[in-house]
C-alpha cells in the first residue's frame, strides 16, 4: 500500500519520510499581571489536578461522567478557565 494519485489531492504529493512534520503548539493566551482586563489564562488538566489534590485520571472521570468542571477543547488539547474550576468549587462546597 503505497501513495497513489487517485487516493489524494492530484496535485499534492506525500511528504517526504525524512522530513519532520510540522511541530504544531497551541499555547493558552494569558493576560499580563499589569493589565486590569483581558483573556483568562487557561489551565492545563496537570494544574487543575494539582490544584484540586486529584489525580489527573480522577479529573478526565469526572469529565466523561460530567461531573468535574467544565473543560474547553482548544484543537485535541484540554484546557480549564479558572473561573469555571472556581465556580464548580464553589458548588461542591459543604453548606455547613
Amino acid at each position: 500500500m503505497g501513495w497513489h494519485p487517485s487516493a489524494h489531492h492530484p496535485t499534492r504529493r506525500p511528504p517526504c519520510p525524512t522530513t519532520p512534520l510540522p511541530y504544531r503548539r497551541v499555547v493558552a493566551v494569558s493576560a499580563r499581571p499589569d493589565q486590569g482586563s483581558g483573556p483568562e489564562r487557561l489551565l492545563t488538566p496537570d494544574e487543575v489536578a494539582r490544584w484540586l489534590g486529584k489525580p489527573k485520571a480522577t479529573l478526565y472521570a469526572w469529565r466523561s461522567r460530567g461531573l468535574g468542571p467544565r473543560g474547553i477543547r482548544v484543537g485535541n488539547l484540554l484546557r480549564y478557565r479558572k473561573s469555571e474550576v472556581e465556580a464548580w468549587l464553589d458548588t461542591h462546597t459543604d453548606q455547613r
